[in-house]
């Protein structure tokens, strides 16, 4: 944690997305205070205070909108509160600097949040930058991402075609960009695998990356998150496609989990052997390089394939027919409470349109299950 001639040293920490980092962040907000007795800054600088934990939610937002002024101002402001403290170490965490973060929202610029630029931004100050990224194995990576995206009504693809689509490249790539500005031995890069991370703990996992142990002092949140199965998530999935206002997205949610069935396979354990092997044999090459150049070792990971690769289990089969006519009943009766004009037609537009999105996703399979 020392830096050099006097320089306070600045953790960078930008993810990935699905390594933890809300649980991190968490975990960092709740022990401020004792983070600042051991000579590193959370500081208070969100702007938010729903989200007030995710300390560079506002730097994000000012970054990509390309309102530099601004975002100098927020360093300026950390780079003050730990004066204040008589911390040597500021902290900065926001998984949004991830590249797919960037690449999936159209209203942010890729240029304004690109390394380079990043880099232009903490040059002006006289900071020692580390950058803290966790990278976890592809399959589990996709698959759980893929999750989020359903459950925050980013997409309505299918779980299949959401993979083939995603470009895992862009996220190795990011760590040379990184790497590229502020040098590789300022990149702290940490597979996260629970038989990598120190002493199999998270907390004491990010804690090594800072040169703190976790000791009786520090708090540790509940960490609370809870998983659906497969075929759940392709019923959500194909109400996001329908683009429908939020309310009514949300009622049919709320119907959609309510019938969930808890004993049914979770998305990754319905994947195939050979698709496991696919993916996980697609990147092999690229995940080694990176090894390579940043942990000095010829593996990133001690396996990339998940705990049900190898283990007997059922194939998916696709949305059950009783699935998909309930969620059609769903959605005419709430098209008639909620738009009385539609009261006649029995909200059939709205069933066009998720028969239209069922075909054309063919996520009931032709002479699929019937119960």
């Amino acid at each position: 944690m020392e830096s050099k001639k006097g320089k306070k040293t600045l953790y960078f920490h930008i993810g990935k997305f699905k390594t933890g980092s809300t649980s991190i962040q968490n975990f960092l907000y709740l022990n401020r205070e004792v983070l600042e007795s051991r000579g590193v800054c959370y500081p208070d600088i969100s702007g938010s205070q729903v989200k007030r934990f995710i300390n560079g939610r506002s730097l994000f937002r000012f970054l990509s909108n390309g309102n530099m002024n601004k975002a100098k101002k927020l360093i300026q402001k950390a780079v003050k509160e730990a004066n204040a403290q008589s911390c040597s170490n500021i902290l900065i965490s926001n998984e949004c600097f991830s590249r797919r973060a960037v690449m999936q929202n159209p209203d942010f610029s890729f240029d304004n949040l690109s390394a380079e630029n990043i880099g232009n931004l903490f040059s002006a100050f006289d900071l020692e930058v580390k950058v803290v990224i966790y990278i976890r194995p592809f399959v589990e990576y996709v698959v759980s991402f893929w999750n989020t995206e359903i459950l925050k009504s980013a997409t309505g693809l299918g779980l299949e075609e959401y993979i083939d689509l995603y470009h895992y490249e862009d996220e190795l790539d990011q760590i040379y960009e990184y790497g590229r500005v502020f040098g590789n031995e300022n990149i702290i890069l940490r597979p996260f695998e629970r038989e990598q991370l120190k002493n199999s703990d998270l907390m004491e996992d990010f804690l090594d990356c800072l040169g703190l142990e976790l000791d009786d002092d520090f708090e540790i949140p509940d960490n609370t998150n809870e998983s659906f199965d497969r075929s759940t998530l392709e019923l959500l999935g194909m109400v996001n496609a329908l683009k429908l206002d939020k309310y009514f997205r949300r009622k049919l949610y709320a119907g959609v989990i309510a019938r969930r069935d808890r004993s049914q396979p979770k998305p990754i354990e319905t994947l195939s052997d050979e698709l496991i092997d696919g993916l996980s044999n697609k990147y092999r090459e690229t995940e080694r390089a990176v090894a390579r150049d940043f942990l000095n070792r010829e593996f990133l990971f001690m396996s990339t394939y998940p705990k049900c690769y190898g283990r007997e289990r059922s194939s998916y089969c696709g949305l059950s027919s009783t699935q998909v006519q309930e969620l059609l009943m769903d959605v005419a009766r709430l098209a008639k409470a909620m738009y009385p004009a539609l009261a006649e037609e029995g909200g059939g537009h709205f069933v066009r349109r998720m028969l239209k999105h069922l075909n054309k996703r063919r996520l009931l399979k032709a002479g699929g299950r019937n119960g």
